[in-house]
Parts: structure tokens; C-alpha cells; sequence
């Protein structure tokens, strides 16, 4: 069954890394890629909830966690993964699981087959 992937970061060329690697590893899933937090909450607002939600933690309108919060105020139950540069360790609050930069291609297909292909 086909996934969907939110992807949100508002650095460009992050987010056309981490677009094109997803996509990649995971070709029969629809890969939606916003350059900010706030069109990505707008769009799962309009009902297109998405599997799993990864997301940066440093942005201009609000950082990832507060990304978070409001899609879990608003009803969203799924996955959402944070990819940071900081020295965050524990996810915060809505959030599943913390990526660190400078990330991997093993740990982002680890981490796709953890959250959309349990066993």
C-alpha cells in the first residue's frame, strides 16, 4: 500500500537532498516536500494527513517540535521524525524519533522501513 511522506525544511538544498533520497527509497510512496512548516500544516489541515511527517528543527516560522504540537492539537496520529544539527537527544514532546545532520542514507532508510514497514 502506497504511503504519504510530508517533508518539511527551509533550507533548499536540504530539503532537495532529502526529497530526492526519499523518493529514491521509496518510489511507490507520494513524497510531498514543503519549504515551510506553516504549508505543510495547512495542507494536512485541508485532510491530507500523511503517514509520516519529517521534519527540520531550526525554522524561521516556528521549529519542529512546535510543528509538532499542532499537528497533534489538530488530530494528526502519525509519525514525526525531527532531523536537527543540535545537541537535542530526547524527542520532545509529538515527537517519534531525532535524526542528527549530518544524516546517513542508511539511517533515513532505516528509519522510512521502521516507521512505514513494521514487522
Amino acid at each position: 500500500m502506497s504511503k504519504t511522506i510530508f517533508l518539511v525544511d527551509d533550507d533548499a538544498s536540504v530539503r532537495t537532498v532529502l526529497e530526492r533520497l526519499v523518493r529514491r527509497l521509496r518510489p511507490d510512496d507520494a513524497v510531498i516536500a514543503f519549504s515551510s512548516p506553516r504549508d505543510l500544516l495547512l495542507a494536512a489541515l485541508d485532510g491530507r494527513w500523511p503517514h509520516l511527517v519529517l521534519t527540520d528543527r531550526d525554522m524561521p516560522e516556528y521549529a519542529g517540535e512546535e510543528l509538532a504540537s499542532r499537528l497533534a492539537y489538530a488530530g494528526y496520529r502519525g509519525w514525526v521524525v525531527m532531523i536537527t544539527g543540535g545537541e537535542l537527544v530526547v524527542p520532545p514532546a509529538h515527537v517519534d524519533e531525532i535524526i542528527r545532520k549530518p544524516f546517513s542514507r542508511e539511517e533515513i532508510e532505516e528509519m522510512l522501513t521502521r516507521r512505514l514497514d513494521p514487522s
